[in-house]
């Protein structure tokens, strides 16, 4: 589940590239309803959607994302011009399962990823946006990163928008500042 804004508000022209990061994310998970996950309204807190469990297309964008997760070591070690927006998604909590959160300004560590987590978590109250945490490489879901002012990575990111209504497409890419192709 990730957090999303809450229902019927526009869409705002997002200028911080971690509001814009979490609320694209958030958002497009929840126009994944159409495939078994569901949403929970939350008065006043942004609405959380939930990913079904056994979803085979997100576990083929996690295999994904995984196989090409050493391209994303070595941009985070060269820093290539152009490339900016790095982050990771990983899998927290006690269970297997567990709860997905995005990290931003991540390093990579040894034997994993250490990051800023930048939205909430539902079911780990000590765990808070803007606390530094570190995961094991196993843990990382998904990650991306804005070469060239497009999205690279984000295997979740280009699954969540292909399921998003026509209409809900065109407003998310805009708010995203990048291209999503």
């Amino acid at each position: 589940y990730h957090p999303i804004p809450p229902s019927g508000h526009p869409v705002p022209r997002m200028r911080s590239s971690r509001i814009a990061l979490a609320a694209l994310c958030a958002a497009l998970m929840a126009a994944c309803s159409g495939s078994g996950s569901g949403a929970e309204l939350r008065d006043g807190r942004p609405d959380i959607a939930h990913a079904a469990p056994g979803d085979v297309e997100l576990e083929a964008a996690t295999a994904r994302a995984r196989a090409q997760l050493a391209r994303f070591g070595q941009a985070l070690e060269a820093r290539p011009a152009g490339c900016i927006r790095h982050a990771v998604k990983v899998r927290v909590g006690p269970t297997a399962s567990g709860e997905q959160v995005w990290l931003v300004e991540p390093v990579a560590v040894d034997g994993g990823f250490r990051g800023v987590v930048d939205n909430t978590a539902r079911t780990l109250p000590d765990l808070r946006r803007g606390d530094l945490i570190t995961v094991p490489q196993r843990g990382v879901t998904d990650w991306m990163m804005v070469c060239d002012g497009a999205l690279v990575g984000g295997e979740s990111l280009r699954l969540a928008l292909q399921r998003a209504w026509p209409w809900q497409r065109g407003a998310w890419r805009e708010a995203a500042g990048m291209r999503i192709d």
